[in-house]
């Protein structure tokens, strides 16, 4: 067997564990480690590598982590963003850059996003009325909108994040036109 990539539950390493002791049963070399040669081979190469950490951790698993990480952080301390960046020396223009952006992150966008996303897509009509408005937006060309639900975020989905940014950004045109249609969430995500 070659290299495994793995999510980062430590069970995978349970699971390893075991299927070196049914191959060893068998009479078949594994090591749960990896291929111990190239262990040793790397680690005279990087003597400070870790030898329990060999197993190939799945990039975009870890990648998710991290956004749901960053995501969590500044909604609970959007205040950090402002006493990182901040220099004495900062210029009118940057300290007013610096003075927005800290407003948008305490205004939570990401929340207010899953917030509309939750509201539109929580009923079939609610998502009819939202396709309804964009094919007569584009009929009557008040935007060049492709006919598109908001798409919700799944923890457990890699980019589900980002395509559900991406999606309100998207279809923010649509945002602003309620009027004659009250099944579509009154939420505004400004």
């Amino acid at each position: 067997m070659g290299q495994w990539t793995f999510d980062n539950a430590g069970n995978n390493n349970t699971a390893m564990e075991k299927i070196q002791r049914c191959c060893a049963a068998d009479g078949i070399m594994f090591d749960a480690l990896g291929n111990r040669n190239r262990l040793e081979f790397l680690s005279l190469l990087y003597p400070k590598i870790c030898k329990r950490n060999i197993l190939l951790r799945c990039f975009p698993h870890v990648i998710n982590i991290s956004a749901q990480t960053v995501t969590k952080e500044l909604k609970e301390n959007p205040t950090h963003v402002w006493s990182s960046a901040y220099r004495v020396d900062m210029a009118i223009e940057e300290l007013d850059a610096l003075a927005a952006y800290d407003t948008a992150i305490k205004a939570d966008p990401v929340g207010k996003a899953r917030t509309m996303v939750s509201m539109c897509r929580s009923s079939g009509q609610r998502c009819a009325d939202l396709r309804e408005i964009i094919v007569a937006g584009c009929e009557q060309r008040v935007w060049a909108l492709r006919p598109v639900q908001l798409l919700r975020d799944v923890e457990t989905r890699w980019s589900s994040l980002r395509c559900m940014v991406g999606r309100v950004i998207e279809l923010y045109p649509v945002s602003n036109i309620r009027v004659g249609c009250p099944s579509i969430c009154h939420s505004p995500i400004s």
